[in-house]
């Protein structure tokens, strides 16, 4: 593979980034009967419909998850650090901080059920404090990707690319000097909490060489090759999480077409006469296979059906 230069638009392409872009695309599968009054609270605290469904699509997928597991932990910190992010960075929404977060754990408690995933977010909030867990828990997510892009790359970047190394990694070194070996800060204790791989070995810088030289391609020519197996993986778990949603609602539904079509319609006795009978000899057929090769001579056996028998001669070859 040719080498190219790492520029602003790859950061788009960063772990962290494509699974805050899956939460904020999530669909709604679920049931908004007991959620009513709380979605209308949602939109009240934000002002801002577009936002609100997102966070009721993604609690929505949230809840099918299982609740055993680092998945579930992992998923819900995710949520929170966009929720929090947009709340408190974007939508500027501190002083109503608290009221949110209560709503928004009331949804994910609604629509959770016995033994699957429910979030439940801290109400207390520190601006710069959760700025930095965000960035640590990003960074560490980021790390591996990264790592790969510059290698593919040859260390090649431009200044968006080498200023965003450089800023993430001198907030995760400060957090690192602060929290160990000793939580000399309150923040420290949260941020162990939220990024366990924290407690490990110190992770070493990522640097690139800055260069005037255009990229080989642009992130919308090679999205293919900017895409990570971790990545991909995530992405296929959402589908599959999509598709578990869709499987639970559609076959019960299935179940009672079919019951219905059996129990009231001609197509019923067709079943039973065709269908059943057929898979019933067709058995019965396994069984004198069997019976054959375990050396059995001649004989004779009926298949008994609800409106008659089927008789089966057998002789010895």
């Amino acid at each position: 593979m040719s080498a190219y230069v790492l520029g602003k638009d790859h950061l788009e392409y960063l772990t962290s980034k494509r699974y805050y872009m899956n939460l904020k695309e999530s669909k709604n599968y679920c049931s908004e009967e007991k959620i009513f009054t709380l979605k209308d609270n949602l939109h009240r605290h934000l002002d801002n419909n577009e936002f609100s469904k997102e966070i009721i699509g993604a609690l929505c997928i949230t809840s099918f998850k299982n609740e055993i597991g680092s998945d579930c932990k992992e998923h819900c910190n995710y949520i929170y650090f966009w929720i929090v992010n947009t709340l408190i960075n974007v939508l500027n929404k501190e002083e109503n901080f608290s009221n949110i977060i209560d709503t928004i754990n009331g949804i994910s408690q609604a629509f959770v059920e016995t033994h699957k995933c429910k979030c439940n977010f801290s109400k207390n909030l520190n601006k710069d404090n959760f700025n930095k867990i965000k960035a640590v828990h990003d960074y560490f997510n980021d790390y591996t990707y990264i790592n790969g892009k510059l290698n593919e790359s040859n260390n090649l970047c431009d200044g968006a690319y080498k200023n965003y190394l450089e800023t993430t990694y001198s907030v995760y070194e400060t957090a690192y000097n602060d929290c160990i070996p000793h939580n000399s800060q309150p923040y420290c204790t949260e941020l162990k909490e939220k990024v366990p791989k924290f407690n490990g070995n110190k992770l070493q810088p990522l640097n690139c060489e800055k260069t005037e030289q255009e990229n080989f391609y642009s992130p919308s020519e090679g999205r293919h090759d900017l895409d990570s197996e971790d990545v991909t993986e995530r992405t296929f778990g959402e589908s599959s999480t999509t598709s578990a949603i869709f499987i639970s609602i559609f076959l019960p539904f299935l179940g009672v077409f079919f019951f219905l079509l059996h129990k009231f319609t001609p197509f019923g006795s067709w079943m039973q006469n065709n269908i059943v009978k057929k898979n019933i000899v067709k058995s019965y057929l396994n069984k004198i296979r069997t019976h054959d090769l375990r050396g059995y001579n001649s004989g004779s056996d009926q298949i008994h059906f609800e409106d008659g028998q089927f008789n089966l001669n057998y002789h010895p070859s």
